[in-house]
């Protein structure tokens, strides 16, 4: 396992910054906030950014760039978070993320590809080199 604190740099900075975008760090994914913050089909994007971003960082032998290979159980178990009034984790249900990911499919910011029923899918990150700054 890499362990992205040692990836120098995890992030560069443009030449030329611009205000279309921000800069964001897979290292937010071990925040306080990042756990507490409910699901969303934008934070499940975010997780599937950032470890498609481990995956290029750890030369992964299988992937390509800006792919990941996850199966929707751990999809859900990753993106857990807790509920603040009720003091429990809640994940989200199978069935919710199978839906989120199938409308990133049908927006064009995915492609997901059905390995074998024992791998499960390898989910591509569609324009990844857009959005993924790298070493």
């Amino acid at each position: 396992m890499i362990n992205l604190m040692e990836v120098s740099p995890l992030v560069k900075i443009p030449e030329n910054p611009s205000a279309d975008y921000i800069l964001l760090s897979p290292l937010m994914m071990d925040t306080e906030e990042w756990e507490d913050s409910p699901y969303s089909r934008w934070k499940l994007f975010l997780w599937l950014l950032f470890e498609a971003l481990k995956n290029v960082l750890a030369h992964h032998p299988y992937l390509q760039p800006g792919q990941l290979d996850a199966p929707i159980r751990s999809i859900c178990d990753s993106l857990t978070w807790e509920d603040p009034i009720r003091h429990r984790l809640i994940k989200p249900s199978q069935v919710t993320v199978l839906n989120d990911l199938r409308a990133l499919e049908e927006k064009g910011k995915i492609q997901r590809t059905i390995v074998s029923s024992r791998r499960g899918q390898v989910i591509t990150i569609c324009y990844f080199d857009d959005l993924a700054v790298y070493p």
